[in-house]
């Protein structure tokens, strides 16, 4: 079946925008390699936390990692964080994947990130290769049995988390310091070392690596104060 004539122009002109980019960005006339070396600078290296932004489909809020050592901690606003994916056709799809590629994501928020999930593509999720969570949100508690030992199952919201990100390289497994520390986690059975193993028994790849991590409520890097800034990541779905 022949094109209409209509489809013919679109493509035509599509042709003709694509040529006239390279032609006139001074990013697109750089080698791919280098292309690539700015892409990994510009969208690359942050630690990705995800709430829903109410009102607005497929929108999810993010907070970036926080960067300075000092007491205070500075961090990095994501704000604008995709400009450079929207600039042309060529640029969005030489980076479409890496925003997801090349950073970690914090699951923090666990039913958000289940959100997420929920938007994204196949390819997207597929893209995925860090993650962060923890151990609360990895085990729920099978019995309520107040006289025998406590037993654990993965939450299920986690399950479906594992499941869908089949390009998952590793998993960072996050225990609140001031939880050990005041007994909480050996009074409810908790422990990083029993998360991990919920992950395993429920990854989709056997050779991931997991990494066990503490943190804190005064590490200014998770201050829940931190400044904000709405980004639309669009999924397909």
């Amino acid at each position: 079946m022949l094109d209409d004539p209509i489809s013919m122009v679109i493509r035509d002109a599509q042709a003709a925008m694509l040529q006239r980019n390279q032609t006139a960005s001074a990013l697109l006339r750089l080698p791919a390699e280098l292309r690539s070396e700015i892409y990994h600078h510009v969208l690359g290296f942050k630690r990705i936390r995800v709430v829903l932004s109410k009102g607005r489909a497929h929108t999810f809020t993010i907070k970036t990692r926080c960067t300075s050592t000092e007491p205070l901690g500075t961090w990095e606003s994501p704000q604008h964080l995709l400009a450079l994916t929207g600039v042309c056709r060529q640029i969005q799809l030489e980076t479409s994947r890496l925003i997801f590629t090349l950073n970690e994501f914090d699951a923090r928020h666990l039913y958000r990130f289940q959100d997420l999930v929920t938007a994204l593509t196949p390819a997207q999720l597929n893209a995925i290769t860090t993650l962060r969570v923890q151990v609360h949100d990895v085990c729920l508690e099978a019995n309520s049995n107040e006289t025998g030992p406590r037993s654990y199952i993965i939450r299920p919201a986690c399950r479906q988390i594992l499941h869908a990100l089949s390009g998952l390289e590793r998993v960072f497994v996050q225990e609140w310091t001031e939880w050990r520390e005041n007994g909480y986690m050996e009074e409810m059975g908790l422990s990083s070392q029993l998360a991990c193993k919920i992950i395993k028994m429920n990854a989709r790849k056997e050779d991931m690596d997991l990494y066990v991590e503490d943190v804190s409520y005064d590490d200014p890097c998770e201050n829940l104060g931190v400044k904000e800034e709405s980004v639309l990541i669009r999924g397909g779905r």
